[in-house]
Parts: structure tokens; C-alpha cells; sequence
């Protein structure tokens, strides 16, 4: 199973039917929302990918059961994504905005042969590469707001008006007596500078 290509394709095929029906009901769920399951499925998909590199050559079965794992979950993180990418931009850009994730997409679809290329140095260490990619996606994903439940945004203002409620503390690099800098201060700055 594991040595026939054909076998794979189909099995990589069908686990995407399962995922985004599944996905369908799960990120529509309070407890969950747009967020929790964009990042749940990269993390997850994530392990199942990282995973393969410490599996031996002579193991096919385990290699392409782990990889069909993953991307049973990388396709309910893709599928979640799209809807969370709309939910996000406001009306006159919307379009936009996703156009251009359409075209990232793409680009990230023509350099995963040259990725997968990296198995003719190291055994596996292409599903590496989608594991730590996907794991940092996971974790960018969380400085997303949850859209779940709220209305679409209608114009840029309503984003930056409702931006200044994301109460996020800034790094800082030397030690003071001041209080964190928060992100709503530094939309704030932006404004008076503006007017």
C-alpha cells in the first residue's frame, strides 16, 4: 500500500472528503469557533507530519497512515481558513484579501515539490519541513481574533475600532518603571499622527 503510488493518491484523496465535512460542524461550535480549529488542525497535523521522520524506510504502512492523518487535519485547517480569511476583511476589500491568500496559496503549492526534493538528501525530512511550517502557522494563528458569531466588518474603521479593544502587551527591551505598551496605545499614536 504504502509502495504504490496510485494507493496513496486515493487514500490522500479520499481522507479530504471526511475532514471538511467534519469541519463543516466543528467550527461552527462556540467552544471551538474559527480559531481554536485552524489551530487545532495545523498543530495536530503538524505532529502526524513531524512524526515520520522517526519512522524507518522499511515501515511504508506507518509512513502513509501518518501522512494521511495529517492531511486529514491540514485540510480542515485549509478549509477553516478560507471561511476565517472572509470573515475577516471588510466588504469594499474582502475580494481583495482573498485574492491574495489565493495567490500565497499557490505560491506555497509550487514550492512543495521542491520541499518534497529534501528526501533525496535526508530520509523524511520533507514532512519535517510541513510539520514546523504548519506548527508556526498554528501559533501565528492565534494573534487572529475569533470571528464566530460576530458581524462582518463593513469598512476599515470598524477593524480599527474594534482592534483597539485586543488588549496585547509588547515586548519590552529595557527595564522601566512605565506600564506595558498595549496595542490599542499604539493604534492610538497611529491616529493622532495621522490627523
Amino acid at each position: 500500500m504504502g509502495d504504490n503510488r496510485y494507493i496513496s493518491v486515493i487514500l490522500n484523496s479520499m481522507v479530504e472528503v471526511p475532514s471538511n465535512i467534519a469541519i463543516l460542524y466543528i467550527m461552527n461550535i462556540p467552544r471551538c469557533g474559527r480559531v481554536k480549529s485552524c489551530v487545532g488542525g495545523l498543530i495536530i497535523s503538524s505532529i502526524f507530519c513531524g512524526s515520520i521522520w522517526f519512522i524507518p524506510d522499511k515501515h511504508t504502512l506507518a509512513v502513509t497512515g501518518l501522512a494521511c492523518a495529517g492531511k486529514l487535519f491540514i485540510c480542515a485547517a485549509f478549509a477553516t481558513i478560507y471561511v476565517h480569511a472572509g470573515e475577516l476583511y471588510p466588504t469594499p476589500v474582502r475580494n481583495l484579501g482573498l485574492g491574495v491568500i489565493s495567490v500565497a496559496n499557490r505560491l506555497g503549492g509550487v514550492m512543495a515539490p521542491l520541499i518534497v526534493n529534501l528526501n533525496n538528501i535526508y530520509h523524511n525530512a520533507h514532512f519535517v519541513v510541513f510539520g514546523v511550517v504548519g506548527c508556526l502557522a498554528g501559533v501565528l494563528c492565534l494573534l487572529l481574533p475569533e470571528t464566530l458569531g460576530r458581524p462582518l466588518p463593513e469598512s476599515p474603521e470598524e477593524i480599527y475600532q474594534s482592534s483597539k479593544e485586543v488588549k496585547i502587551v509588547s515586548l519590552e527591551l529595557e527595564k522601566s518603571d512605565k506600564r506595558p505598551l498595549l496595542l490599542s496605545d499604539m493604534l492610538d499614536e497611529g491616529a493622532d499622527v495621522d490627523t
